[in-house]
Protein backbone atom coordinates (compact mmCIF):
# COMPACT_ATOMS: atom_id res chain seq x y z
CA UNK A 1 0.00 0.00 0.00
CA UNK A 2 1.42 3.50 -0.73
CA UNK A 3 2.58 5.12 2.27
CA UNK A 4 -0.11 8.30 0.80
CA UNK A 5 -2.94 6.07 1.71
CA UNK A 6 -1.25 4.66 4.61
CA UNK A 7 -1.27 7.80 6.30
CA UNK A 8 -4.93 9.18 5.27
CA UNK A 9 -6.30 5.67 6.20
CA UNK A 10 -4.71 6.47 9.35
CA UNK A 11 -5.92 9.60 9.80
CA UNK A 12 -9.70 7.83 9.36
CA UNK A 13 -8.92 5.79 11.95
CA UNK A 14 -7.78 8.19 14.57
CA UNK A 15 -10.49 10.37 13.84
CA UNK A 16 -12.84 7.65 14.51
CA UNK A 17 -11.22 6.50 17.60
CA UNK A 18 -11.00 10.31 18.89
CA UNK A 19 -14.54 10.88 18.48
CA UNK A 20 -15.90 9.77 21.47
CA UNK A 21 -19.17 7.82 20.30
CA UNK A 22 -18.90 4.52 21.01
CA UNK A 23 -19.79 2.95 17.49
CA UNK A 24 -16.92 5.02 15.66
CA UNK A 25 -14.68 3.79 18.39
CA UNK A 26 -15.76 0.61 18.18
CA UNK A 27 -15.72 0.55 14.38
CA UNK A 28 -11.77 2.48 14.34
CA UNK A 29 -10.50 -0.32 16.95
CA UNK A 30 -11.94 -3.37 14.20
CA UNK A 31 -9.86 -1.39 11.30
CA UNK A 32 -7.03 -1.39 13.10
CA UNK A 33 -7.21 -5.12 14.63
CA UNK A 34 -7.73 -6.14 10.71
CA UNK A 35 -4.79 -3.70 9.68
CA UNK A 36 -2.95 -6.30 12.80
CA UNK A 37 -3.68 -9.66 11.18
CA UNK A 38 -2.91 -8.31 7.85
CA UNK A 39 0.88 -7.30 8.67
CA UNK A 40 1.75 -9.11 10.89
CA UNK A 41 4.34 -7.35 12.60
CA UNK A 42 6.23 -7.55 15.76
CA UNK A 43 4.33 -6.85 18.50
CA UNK A 44 6.70 -5.08 20.50
CA UNK A 45 7.62 -2.08 18.01
CA UNK A 46 3.59 -1.70 17.53
CA UNK A 47 2.58 -1.95 21.09
CA UNK A 48 5.48 0.91 21.89
CA UNK A 49 3.51 3.84 21.99
CA UNK A 50 0.67 2.72 23.88
CA UNK A 51 3.47 1.44 26.59
CA UNK A 52 4.33 5.22 27.13
CA UNK A 53 0.70 6.46 27.29
CA UNK A 54 0.30 4.38 30.28
CA UNK A 55 0.11 7.34 32.34
CA UNK A 56 -2.17 8.81 30.31
CA UNK A 57 -4.39 5.77 29.92
CA UNK A 58 -4.71 5.83 33.57
CA UNK A 59 -5.19 9.41 34.70
CA UNK A 60 -7.98 8.91 31.49
CA UNK A 61 -9.31 6.13 33.35
CA UNK A 62 -9.79 8.07 36.98
CA UNK A 63 -10.71 10.99 35.44
CA UNK A 64 -14.16 9.58 33.55
CA UNK A 65 -14.55 6.74 36.66
CA UNK A 66 -14.31 9.17 38.59
CA UNK A 67 -15.34 12.40 38.11
CA UNK A 68 -18.79 11.17 35.88
CA UNK A 69 -21.93 11.61 37.59
CA UNK A 70 -24.06 8.64 37.67
CA UNK A 71 -24.87 5.62 39.43
CA UNK A 72 -22.53 4.63 42.35
CA UNK A 73 -20.87 0.77 40.85
CA UNK A 74 -20.26 0.40 45.02
CA UNK A 75 -22.49 2.86 47.18
CA UNK A 76 -21.41 1.41 50.05
CA UNK A 77 -18.52 3.51 49.43
CA UNK A 78 -20.03 6.85 48.94
CA UNK A 79 -18.69 9.20 47.20
CA UNK A 80 -15.45 6.85 46.72
CA UNK A 81 -16.98 4.93 44.33
CA UNK A 82 -16.75 4.63 40.45
CA UNK A 83 -19.66 5.40 38.63
CA UNK A 84 -21.19 2.49 36.53
CA UNK A 85 -21.58 5.79 33.56
CA UNK A 86 -18.21 6.90 34.46
CA UNK A 87 -16.04 3.25 33.62
CA UNK A 88 -18.59 3.12 30.95
CA UNK A 89 -16.92 6.07 29.37
CA UNK A 90 -12.87 5.54 30.63
CA UNK A 91 -13.31 2.15 28.81
CA UNK A 92 -14.72 3.75 25.44
CA UNK A 93 -12.02 6.37 25.76
CA UNK A 94 -8.97 4.19 26.56
CA UNK A 95 -10.51 1.67 23.56
CA UNK A 96 -10.04 5.04 21.46
CA UNK A 97 -6.63 5.63 22.94
CA UNK A 98 -5.45 2.35 22.45
CA UNK A 99 -6.93 2.46 18.85
CA UNK A 100 -4.65 5.36 17.80
CA UNK A 101 -1.59 4.71 19.58
CA UNK A 102 -1.12 0.93 18.10
CA UNK A 103 -2.36 2.34 15.15
CA UNK A 104 0.09 4.84 14.81
CA UNK A 105 2.69 1.75 15.73
CA UNK A 106 1.35 0.16 12.83
CA UNK A 107 1.99 2.76 10.71
CA UNK A 108 5.34 3.20 11.53
CA UNK A 109 6.46 -0.52 11.67
CA UNK A 110 5.51 -1.35 8.31
CA UNK A 111 6.57 1.74 6.82
CA UNK A 112 9.97 3.09 5.96
CA UNK A 113 10.92 5.95 7.76
CA UNK A 114 11.98 7.96 3.94
CA UNK A 115 8.95 7.11 2.78
CA UNK A 116 6.73 7.62 5.51
CA UNK A 117 8.55 11.39 6.12
CA UNK A 118 8.08 11.53 2.13
CA UNK A 119 4.58 10.86 2.08
CA UNK A 120 3.83 13.48 5.02
CA UNK A 121 5.75 16.40 2.92
CA UNK A 122 3.56 15.10 -0.26
CA UNK A 123 0.62 15.53 1.77
CA UNK A 124 1.38 18.85 3.14
CA UNK A 125 2.15 20.41 -0.99
CA UNK A 126 -1.04 22.63 -0.63
CA UNK A 127 0.03 24.55 2.36
CA UNK A 128 3.10 26.09 0.29
CA UNK A 129 0.61 28.20 -0.90
CA UNK A 130 0.67 29.81 2.94
CA UNK A 131 4.21 29.53 3.48
CA UNK A 132 5.15 26.44 4.62
CA UNK A 133 8.16 25.10 3.30
CA UNK A 134 8.02 21.35 2.62
CA UNK A 135 11.33 20.46 2.21
CA UNK A 136 12.39 22.24 5.54
CA UNK A 137 9.44 20.53 7.45
CA UNK A 138 10.12 17.26 5.64
CA UNK A 139 14.15 17.58 7.21
CA UNK A 140 12.91 18.39 10.19
CA UNK A 141 10.92 15.35 10.64
CA UNK A 142 13.61 12.93 9.68
CA UNK A 143 15.76 14.44 12.23
CA UNK A 144 14.00 13.74 14.38
CA UNK A 145 13.21 10.59 14.15
CA UNK A 146 16.86 9.56 13.62
CA UNK A 147 17.75 11.36 17.03
CA UNK A 148 14.60 9.38 18.67
CA UNK A 149 15.91 6.02 17.23
CA UNK A 150 19.59 7.12 18.62
CA UNK A 151 18.80 8.13 21.81
CA UNK A 152 16.25 4.48 22.44
CA UNK A 153 19.65 2.81 21.46
CA UNK A 154 21.79 4.48 24.06
CA UNK A 155 22.40 3.96 27.81
CA UNK A 156 20.59 6.07 30.35
CA UNK A 157 22.96 9.17 31.19
CA UNK A 158 24.03 8.34 34.96
CA UNK A 159 22.39 10.35 37.40
CA UNK A 160 23.10 11.17 41.41
CA UNK A 161 20.33 13.16 42.00
CA UNK A 162 17.86 11.40 45.15
CA UNK A 163 14.44 11.31 44.78
CA UNK A 164 12.06 10.40 41.78
CA UNK A 165 11.55 13.84 40.37
CA UNK A 166 14.78 15.09 40.80
CA UNK A 167 15.97 11.66 39.01
CA UNK A 168 13.95 12.34 35.94
CA UNK A 169 14.72 16.14 35.67
CA UNK A 170 18.56 15.64 36.00
CA UNK A 171 17.81 12.25 33.33
CA UNK A 172 15.83 14.88 31.09
CA UNK A 173 18.87 17.63 31.36
CA UNK A 174 21.23 14.98 30.61
CA UNK A 175 19.60 14.27 27.22
CA UNK A 176 19.09 17.74 26.26
CA UNK A 177 22.66 18.14 26.30
CA UNK A 178 23.37 15.04 24.44
CA UNK A 179 21.02 16.37 21.60
CA UNK A 180 22.30 20.22 21.45
CA UNK A 181 26.20 18.06 21.37
CA UNK A 182 24.37 16.07 18.84
CA UNK A 183 23.19 18.68 16.90
CA UNK A 184 26.56 20.62 17.23
CA UNK A 185 29.33 17.64 16.39
CA UNK A 186 27.19 14.94 14.85
CA UNK A 187 27.78 14.54 10.80
CA UNK A 188 25.82 16.19 8.51
CA UNK A 189 24.41 13.23 6.18
CA UNK A 190 23.15 14.30 2.74
CA UNK A 191 19.60 13.34 2.87
CA UNK A 192 17.02 13.44 -0.20
CA UNK A 193 13.39 13.56 -0.30
CA UNK A 194 12.21 10.52 -2.17
CA UNK A 195 10.15 11.49 -4.95
CA UNK A 196 6.19 10.69 -4.70
CA UNK A 197 3.56 10.68 -6.87
CA UNK A 198 0.12 10.28 -6.99
CA UNK A 199 -0.99 7.06 -5.67
CA UNK A 200 -2.78 4.49 -7.51
CA UNK A 201 -6.70 5.40 -8.26
CA UNK A 202 -7.72 1.88 -6.55
CA UNK A 203 -5.98 2.68 -3.46
CA UNK A 204 -8.02 5.02 -2.62
CA UNK A 205 -11.07 3.23 -1.32
CA UNK A 206 -8.96 2.30 1.50
CA UNK A 207 -9.53 5.43 3.42
CA UNK A 208 -12.49 5.84 2.01
CA UNK A 209 -14.04 2.51 2.81
CA UNK A 210 -12.62 2.86 6.72
CA UNK A 211 -15.01 6.54 6.20
CA UNK A 212 -17.86 4.56 5.15
CA UNK A 213 -17.46 1.72 7.75
CA UNK A 214 -17.06 4.67 10.56
CA UNK A 215 -19.99 6.36 9.19
CA UNK A 216 -22.26 3.45 8.55
CA UNK A 217 -21.43 2.48 11.96
CA UNK A 218 -22.22 5.97 13.87
CA UNK A 219 -25.56 5.69 11.58
CA UNK A 220 -26.67 2.21 12.66
CA UNK A 221 -25.64 3.02 16.19
CA UNK A 222 -26.18 6.51 16.83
Amino acid sequence: MDPVIRILTFLVVAAGAASGRTAAVFAAAALVAAGLLAARPAPRPVLRPLMRLKWVALALAIFYAWGSPGHLLLPALGGWSPTVEGLTEAAIRLAGLASVAVGAGLLMETTATASLVAAIAWLATPLQGLGLERDRLALRLVLVMEWATALRQRPLPTVTATGRVARAAELAIAHLRETLAWAETGPATPWTLPATDWPPLRQWGWPLGALVLITAALLAFP
